[in-house]
């Protein structure tokens, strides 16, 4: 009488297959789930566009200004020159610029990109997302710079290129698919390389 089993070869046959299944998916399906996570932080870097533009609308077109505290020291994400060389803060830190627009944002979770640990370097806690310091703090001395202190929508040279908040970039070494998402003063949002200098989107407020 014949088994209606698997024999030893065929039962090692249908394991091989299913390992060899399982190598081509499981990158597939974590490159779907890097993709996902990247869609999501672009998603909330557009609702923090329209909270900071919900600001600027009651504040006559003033972005918000040298909030704090910030982190400090900074050793990689801001190595400028200062304008006060006694403030070693991070001036990019996210964090407080965070919690003054999170009346208009409404959400705790939208300051927090998936596609990025958590908690990032040199950034307060309430968020993972860095701020342009050269637009919320203003105190980065340079030649060409036409004033320090506030800045307003009026006076950002090119808004689609000129980031107001974005991922960590650690100086050129993104923490997204090796890029970086950002967003622009005008409210989009899109993932770019993170090269020191030289990006699409400027850092500075005032360079076309």
């Amino acid at each position: 009488m014949s088994s209606s089993g698997f024999t030893l070869i065929e039962l090692l046959v249908v394991i091989a297959i299913i390992a060899v299944l399982a190598a081509i998916l499981f990158p597939v399906f974590a490159q779907a789930r890097t993709a996902a996570r990247a869609t999501a932080c672009l998603s909330n870097l557009r609702q923090i566009g329209i909270a900071t533009h919900l600001y600027t609308d009651e504040t006559n077109g003033a972005y918000p200004f040298d909030q704090g505290p910030r982190v400090t020291p900074s050793l990689f994400s801001d190595t400028l020159t200062r304008e006060f060389p006694a403030d070693r803060s991070n001036r990019f830190d996210g964090d407080p610029v965070a919690r003054v627009l999170d009346a208009y944002a409404k959400g705790g979770e939208v300051w927090f990109s998936p596609a990025s640990p958590r908690k990032v370097p040199e950034n307060g806690p309430f968020t993972n997302y860095q701020a342009n310091g050269f637009v919320f703090v203003n105190s980065i001395s340079e030649a060409a710079r036409p004033h320090g202190g506030m800045v307003s929508t009026s006076e950002v040279a090119s808004p689609p290129r000129t980031m107001t908040f974005g991922t960590h970039f650690m100086q050129g070494a993104g923490t997204v698919r090796n890029g970086v998402n950002r967003l622009g003063a005008d409210g989009h949002a899109r993932w770019m390389p993170a090269r020191r200098t030289g990006s699409p989107v400027q850092l500075r407020w005032w360079v076309e």
